[in-house]
């Protein structure tokens, strides 16, 4: 009698944990069925709003150039535009990055050399594959490698850079360094241009006006020599001036004959490039007149980024 009352406490046992197991079963089915109908629907609302957002990009009309774009007479036709010099040169992609943008255009930009850190859009140490993704959600990459510890960023590798910038419509490249000092001439194997660079704008920084060289100047001792003075000379107008089209008339005349040799067109009737002298606000009337003078006969804007971009020509 006691092993006919024990086996059915047994059995009840078993069908109660037999029961809790099913239940278990059937709560952790019905937890990743939630999961996974979360998952989808969240998958889903991240594909819908990517297409409205290709879709909002490709049925938005282009606007006209921008105010930079068109003071810096970059052409229409231009894909690659390079900043080299000091004094200015992330400011001035952002701000043409900006420009582009506002006219439709998908914008990649990168370095050649090093730059800060990007503080949104940045693609670091990415994969190709990641690079364009960014460029097809939001129409702007800024993609390098981490450098000096992980402070800045660096170039592309030379495969993901052939990958990627076929695929963007407006490529912006810094293409020099300068310690952020406002004036620069280039030394032995610089600037760093890439080979599709078809438009350069040199920026030297006209705060630099006024101030012993050396202080003021990246490589001041290779300028003091193209400027055949003293590295301790305070730096004029005219000197200012002098810095940018003697360290980089060279590299613009190879770019524009480059660009003759791609449209079958004679040399020189291409433009390789302009000057943009920034800091402007820091000089006077008569300052600016000097500048001006110093440099006709060459492609140049004369303004400041830091207000609003005032131009003078």
């Amino acid at each position: 009698m006691e092993d006919k009352e024990r086996q059915r406490d047994d059995d009840r046992q078993r069908e109660e944990r037999q029961r809790d197991h099913l239940q278990r079963e059937d709560t952790q089915r019905d937890y990743r069925q939630r999961e996974n109908r979360q998952r989808q629907n969240q998958q889903r609302y991240v594909r819908q709003r990517d297409d409205r957002q290709r879709e909002d990009r490709r049925r938005d009309k282009p606007q006209s150039a921008g105010k930079l774009i068109s003071a810096l007479e970059i052409p229409a036709w231009a894909r690659c535009i390079c900043a080299v010099g000091a004094g200015g040169k992330t400011s001035l992609l952002y701000r043409l990055a900006e420009e582009y943008r506002a006219m439709g255009k998908q914008v990649l930009l990168v370095t050649t050399t090093k730059m800060y850190l990007p503080r949104e859009y940045a693609v670091l140490d990415g994969s190709a594959r990641e690079i364009l993704e960014q460029l097809e959600r939001d129409g702007f990459a800024v993609a390098g490698t981490t450098v000096c510890g992980g402070e800045k960023m660096g170039p592309l590798s030379g495969d993901i850079l052939r990958q990627v910038v076929p695929q963007a419509e407006i490529v912006l490249a810094e293409a020099d360094g300068s310690r952020r000092l406002p004036l620069k001439t280039p030394g032995p194997g610089e600037p760093v241009l890439p080979e599709a660079c078809d438009y350069l704008v040199v920026v030297e920084g006209m705060s630099a006006v006024g101030k012993p060289l050396r202080q003021v100047c990246h490589r001041a001792e290779c300028t003091a020599g193209c400027l055949n003075c003293s590295a301790d000379h305070v730096v004029t107008e005219e000197m200012a001036a002098q810095a940018a089209v003697r360290g980089y008339e060279t590299y613009l005349e190879e770019v524009g004959k480059r660009n003759a040799q791609r449209r079958g067109e004679p040399d020189g009737s291409v433009p390789g490039g302009c000057y943009f002298l920034n800091q402007a606000d820091c000089l006077g009337e008569e300052q600016k007149e000097k500048i001006i003078r110093e440099m006709e006969g060459n492609r140049f804007v004369l303004g400041s980024l830091k207000k609003q971009f005032r131009i003078q020509r």
